[in-house]
């Protein structure tokens, strides 16, 4: 859950995972698009994406090929600075 302000993340997740890389641990965020949402939507996923503080990358699954083209073209714009990955 997103209670504490301290510790609360821009968005509510589906999942948060910690993986151990190169003896480092590395947190990432997943999200599962089940559909294609509005522009709108979109863009304020981005924004949430682009205002964490707690997480520094993305995994974004999506069900299929058109879904992954449609959120690649709204998710990665010129001005994202964010590592997300969609697959």
């Amino acid at each position: 859950m997103n209670l504490s302000p301290a510790t609360a993340h821009a968005k509510v997740y589906d999942g948060i995972a910690s993986v151990l890389v190169q003896g480092r641990s590395v947190e990432f965020a997943i999200e599962y698009e089940r559909t294609l949402q509005s522009p709108a939507k979109y863009e304020k996923i981005r924004e949430a994406i682009e205002s964490e503080k707690r997480v520094k990358a993305f995994l974004y699954l999506v069900p299929n090929y058109e879904t992954a083209a449609w959120d690649n073209r709204r998710l990665l714009t010129n001005e994202a600075t964010r590592a997300v990955r969609i697959g």
